[in-house]
């Protein structure tokens, strides 16, 4: 496991699919993520990125998603309540 300055969490895997420009975390177990961090750790690797999902280990924890700047650029939702 590193622990990663910018997402303030212990990470297992980092992942990005470039084409549906899709980030994933998986997380140490009981970890969440610091949302700049991890918006900041994918936009370093694709401008472009439009959705960010975490897990603490194999368990959904948060996912963000990009909006257009007139409804508000990044949201967090629980994946409960939010298909991805």
């Amino acid at each position: 496991m590193y622990f990663d300055e910018r997402t303030q969490c212990y990470l297992h895997r980092v992942h990005y699919d470039f084409d549906e420009q899709r980030g994933i975390l998986i997380m140490g177990r009981s970890s969440c993520t610091d949302m700049s961090g991890a918006i900041r750790l994918f936009e370093a690797i694709d401008p472009g990125v439009r959705l960010i999902e975490t897990f603490a280990e194999n368990v959904p924890d948060t996912i963000y998603r990009k909006h257009t700047e007139r409804f508000g650029g990044w949201r967090a939702y629980s994946p409960r309540n939010q298909a991805a």
